[in-house]
């Protein structure tokens, strides 16, 4: 921000619907596009704070989804969980080092968009936003 230099460009092969620093900013999520011939994924990057440090071109893991794609996405509290908002109404929660899948639930009605998600000031709970016309607050389990 002090010299307004750029210090890192990602390229991807669809357009990205979100981004995210965890709390700590040390990690930075993607959530890609399903387009193309390409699947949805939540990509995950870390970050090095110094700006004289050259960022990794590599993501330290990929969330690939092969059913319902991903239209949003946040870290939990201390990044121990990455949960995602689908195009079919489900909410996922999946192991934030490892991007191994934890839990589906359908949070909103059937093939209902999830089109926002927003965590509490403590991460331990998050708010989403549907199309079919309802918000929903829900706690992250462990």
């Amino acid at each position: 921000m002090q010299t307004g230099r750029c210090l890192k460009t990602w390229d991807f092969p669809t357009a990205i619907k979100r981004v995210e620093f965890s709390d700590d900013g040390k990690l930075l999520l993607a959530v890609t596009e399903m387009r193309m011939g390409h699947l949805g994924t939540v990509v995950v990057f870390p970050i090095t704070v110094d700006a004289n440090v050259e960022q990794a071109d590599a993501p330290i893991f990929t969330i690939t989804f092969r059913q319902s794609k991903a239209t949003v996405a946040a870290w939990s509290y201390l990044n121990k969980f990455i949960i995602t908002g689908h195009e079919d109404g489900t909410v996922s929660k999946y192991n934030g080092k490892t991007g191994e899948p934890i839990q589906d639930t359908q949070a909103h009605e059937l093939g209902m968009q999830i089109t926002d998600i927003q965590m509490a000031p403590d991460r331990t709970y998050f708010l989403t936003a549907s199309k079919d016309k309802s918000a929903k607050v829900d706690r992250i389990y462990m």
